[in-house]
């Protein structure tokens, strides 16, 4: 291992590396204990889908996979996480990136008609 020299870096270049160190810092700490923070890290697009604890598998399957193509047409292939969430009354909720929708099952139909 070698060891590195202070003094071969000129004062800009120093400072914009405690910089960018310090937006680290304040990134993870905003981050916190939710996830790990990795900017050299490519990640995946994950579709998160909260559901009640009563929906049935296969429905909610067919009902995800429209809903997708309608709302996120521009979407690649992603990671699809179910997860039962006891505060929804009815429908679904669809995170994906930054994106969310709340759909519920009677309004659905409407949504989606042409």
């Amino acid at each position: 291992m070698s060891l590195i020299s202070l003094d071969t870096y000129s004062k800009e270049t120093l400072s914009q590396a405690l910089r960018l160190l310090r937006n680290y810092k304040n990134a993870y700490n905003q981050i916190g204990k939710r996830a790990h923070f990795s900017p050299s890290q490519k990640t995946k697009k994950i579709l998160r889908i909260q559901h009640t604890k009563d929906t049935k598998k296969e429905d909610l399957e067919s009902f995800v996979n429209s809903s997708i193509s309608h709302f996120f047409p521009e979407m690649q292939e992603a990671t699809k996480v179910y997860e039962i969430n006891p505060d929804l009354v009815g429908g679904v909720r669809i995170f994906y990136d930054d994106d969310m929708i709340d759909v519920s099952f009677s309004k659905y139909s409407h949504l989606i008609s042409f």
